[in-house]
């Protein structure tokens, strides 16, 4: 009777489980300079990156995204020109970044990170720092 009822409850347990609604097989993070930080784990519903990043409400008012994909590509997006993107779940590429203004080459797949940084306006280029690093050898006559 105990192995019976046992049973009954494994069967209506696996049922249950069947009927639940269609879930991401391969969860992302979402950290960085942000109040919350989160893990995409429970839809498979195309997210707009904008609305996605606003709720989670970065400390900064202007930012990039750097987006990182499993196998270790990764982009670095200015916030500023993420507006009409999207992430979107398919089985074949995992969660994916869309937009239809951005290279092509920026569609990152596999997601496996989104990291929200605060928009440094004060970085130098290579070049930049090549310059300066003469310029200073030059001032102490290195």
């Amino acid at each position: 009777m105990m192995i019976r009822k046992f049973l009954g409850l494994m069967l209506l347990a696996g049922l249950l489980t069947g009927c639940q609604k269609e879930v991401a097989t391969e969860p992302f993070e979402v950290k960085g300079d942000i109040e919350t930080w989160t893990i995409i784990e429970d839809t498979t519903k195309p997210l707009d990156t904008m609305e996605l990043i606003s709720a989670l409400t970065p400390l900064y008012g202007t930012f990039d995204l750097v987006i990182s994909s499993r196998d270790g590509f990764s982009i670095r997006l200015s916030g500023e020109t993420i507006d009409n993107t999207s992430l979107k779940y398919s089985p074949s590429t995992g969660w994916m970044f869309v937009s239809e203004h951005h290279p092509v080459n920026s569609r990152v797949k596999w997601i496996s990170e989104v990291i929200v940084v605060k928009k440094n306006r004060r970085s130098l280029t290579l070049a930049q720092v090549l310059i300066l690093s003469e310029t200073i050898k030059t001032s102490i006559n290195l």
